[in-house]
């Protein structure tokens, strides 16, 4: 006696599923052979990202990065980039990655709009036009024009003091009891740091610095202390180019001859560098220091009990590097010479080994600054 076999719903729904599947699976692959890459891709390229989008650039910023879903054409690419207003600048490609770097800095104040239209993927068989791309549109824009200064008359005199081009707006950032002595920008070009001291110390107020930072765009601005002068005396100092490191010159007031220079970085302890020396400077790759040492400069890592990386004899003084630390600008006391003894010569040496005068000065040569692409000495 034979028993017919008893399907269970959960079981006929499942068979269906199956069946379906099978069916729809099927279809697929019949469709593929059928129609070749042509059916797979109906759908066009399209910007997975943009690095720029809605940011704030700054001198910084040298290139932004497009990545794109698949392999593009790269002449329509480059063809249908376009950018309001203009930025000059170069391509580059890495696979699916764009890059654009800008030949000159970004200027300040202004809103950008990129757009890419009528730019096709690169099709594989490459006999055919790939598809087009979607519209792409992304706006972003460069930091207001702005600087700081030292105020000196009126209630602005010894306080520091932002003023913005671009909004036209002017803000006091110190308050009045502090008398503001230096000050350089933080690498965002928000914050900035500063060595004060209280405005009743008068002359001898100079043995009494501590370090600052401040937001120029909190309102009302919010200064925290970095560095304090409790156990020593705070003189120059300098930040690195990328923010996190500062060096300062300091004396220990209970032993005056304990005269070095110190590494400070926010929520650690200064450390002492063990680096004896007059006026420094910090290389722009933030971990190189220049300092003069007896009748030379020293190039040292920014690190204790390393060995110099460069000693140059010839000079007193180092005034500034270009933006990528290939060249900096030098003054020559021309103690070697008795008839140009009262004569400053202002240097300028590369990394190649050239040490080109520019000019003999009779009195001082009090600073210099190289342009953002070092083409130029102000």
């Amino acid at each position: 006696m034979i028993k017919t076999l008893q399907l269970q719903p959960i079981d006929k729904l499942a068979i269906t599923l199956i069946v379906s599947l099978t069916l729809v699976i099927g279809g697929l692959i019949w469709l593929g052979n059928s129609c070749g890459n042509q059916c797979l891709l109906q759908t066009g390229p399209r910007v997975k990202e943009f690095s720029w989008e809605n940011r704030e650039i700054g001198a910084e910023d040298q290139a932004f990065i497009i990545t794109f879903d698949r392999p593009m054409d790269h002449a329509s690419v480059e063809k249908n980039l376009v950018i309001d207003p203009p930025l000059p600048g170069k391509f580059s490609w890495a696979g699916r990655r764009l890059a654009y770097t800008l030949t000159s800095p970004i200027p300040y104040g202004e809103k950008y709009h990129l757009q890419i239209e009528g730019a096709r993927e690169q099709f594989p068989s490459g006999n055919r036009l790939g598809q087009t791309l979607a519209i792409f549109e992304r706006e972003f824009k460069s930091r207001d024009r702005a600087f700081a200064y030292i105020g000196t008359n009126g209630e602005e005199q010894g306080r520091l003091i932002f003023y913005n081009l671009t909004e036209e707006k002017k803000t006091l950032l110190t308050p009045a009891d502090l008398t503001v002595m230096a000050f350089e920008f933080y690498p965002d070009g928000k914050k900035i740091l500063f060595s004060a001291v209280a405005k009743n110390q008068g002359v001898q107020g100079i043995r009494e610095l501590q370090l600052y930072q401040v937001d120029s765009s909190q309102s009302p601005a919010k200064i925290e202390l970095v560095l304090d002068n409790k156990d020593y005396q705070n003189n120059h100092f300098d930040l690195a180019k990328d923010g996190e490191t500062i060096v300062v010159q300091r004396i220990e007031r209970r032993n005056p001859i304990n005269f070095d220079l110190w590494a400070v970085k926010l929520g650690e302890n200064p450390q002492q560098l063990n680096i004896q020396g007059g006026e420094f400077l910090i290389a722009p790759d933030s971990k190189t220091l220049a300092v003069t040492q007896g009748e030379g400069i020293a190039l040292l890592p920014l690190k204790s009990e390393t060995k110099p990386l460069d000693f140059l004899p010839k000079f007193g003084r180092i005034l500034n590097f270009s933006a990528d630390g290939t060249a900096a600008a030098m003054v020559n006391f021309n103690t070697d010479n008795a008839k140009m003894r009262y004569i400053r010569s202002l240097f300028y040496v590369n990394n190649q080994g050239l040490q080109k005068r520019l000019l003999n000065l009779q009195g001082s040569i009090i600073d210099c600054q190289f342009n953002a692409t070092g083409s130029d000495l102000y």
